[in-house]
């Protein structure tokens, strides 16, 4: 096999690194925006409607940092797929 090979390989390994090394990132800081301190919260409550008012907001808070994720993630796959697409429409031209 020829060294232009093997060099266009470790370039696409390359660049594929890249989008999951974005994905981890958003995972973590993901993560970072869970608070376990707001369980400790739930022990404090005596009330039925604070319980229910406490549980709501918490939905509310995860749904919107489920959305922004999901948001955040699909940027990242559809520039990493449009940088492939660029990428094989460019390599067919050179054909």
């Amino acid at each position: 096999m020829n060294t232009e090979y093997f060099e266009q390989w470790a370039n696409f390994m390359k660049k594929a690194q890249k989008p999951v090394q974005e994905l981890a990132q958003l995972n973590l800081e993901t993560l970072k925006k869970f608070d376990a301190k707001q369980f400790e919260k739930l022990l404090e409550l005596k009330k039925p409607q604070e319980v229910i008012e406490f549980q709501m907001n918490f939905a509310i808070e995860q749904g919107k940092n489920s959305i922004d994720y999901l948001k955040k993630s699909f940027e990242i796959v559809e520039k990493s797929g449009q940088n492939l697409a660029k990428e094989v429409k460019t390599a067919k031209e050179k054909k």
